[in-house]
């Protein structure tokens, strides 16, 4: 794939250094990729809806609530059943759960809950 190298200050490589902190050319794909994901993420969970009223901002408030905690249960779990390599995998997927949740969580609240109890007004 494509590559995207530049000159950047690196902390603690494995190479014998004579300073701390040293410029290399690091490949940043991998930075940049969970930075637009980060991003991308955080603007689809806390974009305005249309009508934004006191209804959606607890269910807002809510569903990062229950995001929060089954994230928490998630890592807990993951502690102690996942071990080695598979752990830190876990971590880095662990990075975006928090907002994936919360927008599973907060999409479902709204659309799906919002649309049932408008057809029991009708």
């Amino acid at each position: 794939m494509y590559e995207f190298s530049i000159p950047f200050l690196v902390y603690g490589q494995a190479e014998v250094s004579t300073s701390v902190f040293d410029m290399k050319n690091n490949d940043l794909s991998d930075e940049l990729a969970i930075l637009l994901s980060f991003f991308s993420l955080f603007c689809i969970a806390f974009s305005k809806e249309k009508v934004e009223d006191e209804y959606l901002q607890g269910v807002r408030l809510r569903a990062l609530q229950i995001s929060v905690y089954i994230n928490y249960l998630v890592l807990a779990v993951a502690t102690v059943a996942i071990y080695g390599l598979s752990y830190l995998y876990v971590l880095y997927g662990n990075l975006f759960t928090i907002l994936i949740i919360f927008i599973v969580v907060y999409y479902y609240r709204v659309h799906i809950k919002g649309r049932l109890s408008k057809e029991e007004q009708l």
